[in-house]
């Protein structure tokens, strides 16, 4: 936001068609928040961004976070987040997936840099308290590679080897 806005002592002026953009997305979540704990989570945002903690981009996917994600879903995440992988079926993978704080490594889920970064900048309070970050993220799933020869090589992939007619 800080290239958007104006700093008169430099003598630059702004742009002024992104800070309006920035205003009605802003406006926008806080109309879209719901509850009084998400609104507090999205000014723990606000502060780090004017505090220089989190850039723009950062800042809008967090939010992002706290307005797709339940209250019930924060407070699991700030109790829940660590260095383990999530290998069981619960409620909560789809919807921490669908907002990048999940995702796919070998033997099941980790937590990713957002979710850590949601946590500290937007479910803390205090910035000063320093949470543990894996030093290194796991690492992701790789894809799987299969060579096809022929078309009943596709047909066994899709239907176990069975003809189809």
């Amino acid at each position: 936001m800080a290239k958007a806005s104006p700093n008169y002592e430099s003598g630059y002026e702004g742009n002024s068609k992104q800070l309006r953009e920035y205003a009605v997305r802003i406006d926008k979540m806080i109309d879209d928040c719901g509850t009084i704990q998400k609104s507090e989570y999205l000014v723990n945002l606000t502060r780090a961004i004017i505090n220089g903690l989190i850039d723009t981009n950062k800042y809008f996917k967090l939010c992002n976070c706290v307005l797709n994600l339940t209250e019930e879903d924060l407070l699991f995440l700030q109790n829940d987040i660590g260095e383990k992988v999530i290998n069981d079926d619960k409620e909560y993978i789809d919807d921490f997936r669908s907002v990048g704080i999940l995702y796919e490594v070998n033997g099941g889920y980790a937590y990713s840099r957002r979710a850590y970064d949601l946590k500290q900048y937007a479910l803390l309070y205090n910035y000063d308290e320093n949470i543990n970050r894996p030093a290194i993220f796991l690492a992701r799933v790789k894809p799987i590679s299969i060579e096809i020869t022929d078309d009943q090589e596709i047909d066994n992939l899709f239907d176990g080897g069975k003809d189809s007619e």
